[in-house]
């Protein structure tokens, strides 16, 4: 199955020391992480277009238990540090989406088991026909995550979905 998203971009792969610094960042209260993490998106070439190329920015959204438990998402910390130092701020929009509840965590699933956890764990809250949007994540292990939200977008009427995480989870056979 293609990808149902147009582009993807990621600062670094997914590994020493990243994963270190993604853990402070999301777990320890660590916001102060997401302008330098916006500073290296900023820098890869096709950074600075997608976001302003992007009608919305939309973080990807985490569940109302998690959040409550972390006390911020840090998808929106990077959004919001991405729109800021980019000029678009006004494009980025924390509400549009939602995480459900029900889906459980998934550190350490497999790509079917994250699939599988994410069947209707999102919810889009307005119209989006023929927009670009852009979504913004921390950390692109297998996909699951951001291919479900663009998928469901694309349902929604987006004209296109485009990604950009810190870091990415290198494909096999490329690191």
């Amino acid at each position: 199955m293609p990808s149902p998203l147009a582009h993807c971009v990621a600062a670094v792969d997914y590994g020493y020391p990243w994963e270190q610094v993604l853990h402070q960042f999301k777990y320890q209260q660590g916001h102060a992480w997401a302008h330098a993490m916006a500073d290296w998106l900023l820098q890869h070439p096709d950074g600075p277009p997608l976001l302003r190329a992007a009608d919305a920015i939309l973080p990807v959204p985490l569940a109302p238990a998690r959040l409550r438990e972390r006390g911020y998402n840090q998808a929106w910390e990077l959004t919001c540090a991405l729109t800021r130092a980019c000029g678009v701020r006004r494009k980025a929009h924390a509400r549009w989406l939602s995480r459900r509840d029900t889906s459980r965590h998934q550190v350490g699933s497999s790509r079917v088991q994250r699939l599988r956890n994410l069947r209707d764990a999102f919810a889009c809250h307005v119209q989006v026909r023929g927009q670009h949007i852009l979504l913004v994540d921390d950390v692109m292990t297998t996909g699951a995550t951001l291919f479900t939200l663009a998928r469901l977008l694309q349902a929604r009427g987006a004209a296109s979905v485009t990604a950009m995480a810190f870091a990415r989870t290198p494909l096999p056979g490329l690191s």
